[in-house]
């Protein structure tokens, strides 16, 4: 039998500095005094943790100083310019990397096309490495110290170990990411992810999100998957593998479906499925040069001018992306969910995506949730990193109280 547990000092210690700090990070400014006012706790244990804090350089004292009542107040700042996170996204049909201070700002990026890369493990792995020393070296000449190494990566994957179970696009099956970026930069943070929960992460953060504590994220990359978070937190479910919607039926007909590099659902919603149905409505019209050249943009432009093949294809997506949320919405009752990745950066033009979707599902789930695009685009696994980093960095805690 599992009881629940208790709290030590140093837990409790460690779930106020998390707090202080998360309350640092959305205040532009803010005194000693005022955080303890904020948040509850007394002043003596705010002069404790900010002297942490301030030994790790995550936030400064400011010169200016703030007047109440005839006293001067010392004004502190996240520290977000002198520290630096290194982000790479291996989750789409491209991939992004980028180093970003801790405000989410982004420094420097670059963009590779993950094409035949996918098939070739010691190449991606070879370009993994360079992109984390390109980065390394310019956060030393500008002076920025790299708090950590994020990669977000696609399929289900373990955080703890950063072994990728199984990812459909690059066909790892229980691979050691972690490990094997860790042997090569022994002295670094290294953090590997789902790339949806990551990018759910940085919406919560800096993005669609931001005012909301129950979020479904849908992911349509080039693959479907998702995440969910509850109570302001990521669950992750009992094998790593909460929102991994991919792998949802459309009907009972699925239920003889055999999955081997993509899910049900996700040969209608994902990037290289749509890509797949496009080269099969064609291949008796186009020329095999003609067939690779198709991308999601010139799909939409179909779309748009009346193609039937073309408007097959995108009311399936409709369809399968309001199947998932119709069924995420009478599972978790999310408050809002947010539509992610580069099919729905090509296809929700005009806000077309979501108004389809929510036409769809109108009188079906007991309760619409709020149906926007991410904010964030190709940063959002980025900014993810950067949260999940400075999390795994300061034993980051959360609560919240059972009513």
């Amino acid at each position: 039998m599992q009881y629940l547990r208790t709290i030590s000092a140093t837990q409790m210690r460690i779930i106020n500095q998390s707090a202080v700090l998360e309350l640092l990070r959305r205040e532009t400014t803010i005194s000693r005094s005022d955080i303890g006012r904020k948040l509850h706790i007394s002043l003596p244990t705010v002069m404790r943790i900010i002297d942490d804090l301030l030994k790790s350089n995550l936030i400064v004292e400011l010169g200016e100083k703030e007047y109440t009542g005839g006293r001067r107040k010392t004004l502190l700042q996240f520290n977000q310019q002198d520290n630096v996170v290194i982000g790479i996204d291996l989750g789409g049909m491209t991939i992004y990397a980028a180093l970003a201070d801790i405000g989410g700002n982004i420094i420097a990026d670059q963009k590779f096309s993950l094409g035949d890369l996918a098939d070739s493990e010691a190449e991606l792995f070879i370009l993994l490495i360079q992109i984390i020393n390109d980065f390394l070296e310019m956060a030393k000449q500008q002076g920025k110290k790299v708090l950590g190494v994020g990669i977000g990566a696609p399929g289900i994957t373990r955080r703890e170990d950063g072994v990728v179970i199984w990812a459909p696009s690059t066909r790892w099956r229980n691979f050691p990411l972690k490990k094997k970026i860790q042997d090569e930069f022994p002295n670094l943070t290294i953090l590997v992810d789902n790339d949806a929960n990551l990018a759910a992460l940085g919406e919560q953060w800096f993005g669609a999100g931001a005012n909301y504590r129950d979020i479904f994220f849908l992911a349509l990359g080039g693959g479907t998957g998702g995440a969910v978070i509850l109570e302001g937190m990521l669950y992750r479910g009992a094998h790593s593998a909460a929102g991994e919607v991919g792998s949802s039926l459309l009907s009972k007909d699925n239920l003889n479906f055999v999955k081997e590099r993509y899910g049900a659902l996700e040969m209608s919603a994902s990037g290289n499925g749509i890509l797949a149905q496009a080269h099969a409505a064609l291949k008796d019209v186009l020329s095999e040069a003609e067939l690779n050249a198709i991308d999601l943009d010139m799909i939409q432009k179909a779309f748009v001018a009346g193609e039937t093949w073309a408007v097959s294809i995108v009311n399936q997506l409709v369809d399968a992306a309001a199947v998932a949320i119709v069924n995420a919405t009478a599972l978790i009752d999310p408050e809002v969910v947010v539509l992610y990745g580069q099919v729905v950066d090509a296809f929700n033009q005009d806000n077309f995506l979501v108004d389809a979707i929510e036409k769809k599902i109108t009188g079906l789930p007991p309760f619409i949730p709020t149906i926007i695009s991410s904010l964030l685009g190709k940063k959002a696994v980025i900014m993810g990193i950067i949260t999940d980093v400075l999390y795994l960095t300061n034993n980051f805690f959360t609560v919240r109280e059972l009513m």
